[in-house]
C-alpha cells in the first residue's frame, strides 16, 4: 500500500448544521495540508464534522474518513495549537486537485491529508478533542465492524 498526500481542496457551499450538535466553535482557523482555508465555524455533530466560513464555504467529513485526530501543541513544523485530524480522502466526497506530479493515479493507494483546525480559542481544543472521541464512538467504520465480526468465527 502507498500512502499519498492529496492538496488543493475544492470548498463546496453548505448550510450550517442544525441536527444532533454537539459542538461549535467560531473563529476557528484552518490548514488544509499547507493551505490556509481562512477563518471559519467548526460544528462537531454526531455523525459529521463541518468546517464553513463566512460565505458558507467548507467541507463534511464523516467519523469514518478520520483515520486519526489529535490535541496537537505547537511544533517546529506548526507554529500553532490545534486539533489535527488525518484523514483518508477516498471516504470523503471531497474534491481533490492533485499536484502535478501526483496526477497518474492509482486505485491501490490510500490518499490522506491533513487538516489542522486552530481555534482563536487556544482553550478550547481540548474540549473540541473530547467532544470528537465522543463523537467518533458513535460511528465506528463499517469495514471495521466487518472485520472484528470476521474473527469472531
Amino acid at each position: 500500500m502507498v500512502f499519498r498526500f492529496c492538496t488543493m481542496i475544492e470548498l463546496k457551499t453548505l448550510s450550517a448544521p442544525v441536527d444532533d450538535i454537539y459542538a461549535t466553535q467560531p473563529n476557528v482557523l484552518t490548514f488544509w495540508e499547507s493551505d490556509n482555508l481562512g477563518m471559519g465555524t467548526l460544528y462537531l455533530t454526531a455523525h459529521t464534522v463541518t468546517w464553513m466560513n463566512e460565505e458558507n464555504k467548507g467541507f463534511i467529513l464523516t467519523y469514518p474518513a478520520i483515520a486519526v485526530h489529535a490535541a496537537s501543541g505547537s511544533n517546529e513544523q506548526f507554529n500553532d495549537p490545534s486539533l489535527f485530524l488525518l484523514v483518508d480522502v477516498s471516504k470523503t466526497d471531497i474534491l481533490i486537485h492533485p499536484d502535478e506530479d501526483e496526477q497518474n493515479d492509482d486505485d491501490e493507494e490510500f490518499k490522506t491529508a491533513s487538516i489542522r483546525f486552530v481555534p482563536e480559542d487556544s482553550g478550547s481544543i481540548s474540549h473540541l478533542y473530547q467532544t470528537m472521541n465522543t463523537c467518533q464512538e458513535l460511528n465506528p467504520d463499517p469495514k471495521d465492524e466487518m472485520d472484528s465480526s470476521t474473527d469472531d468465527e
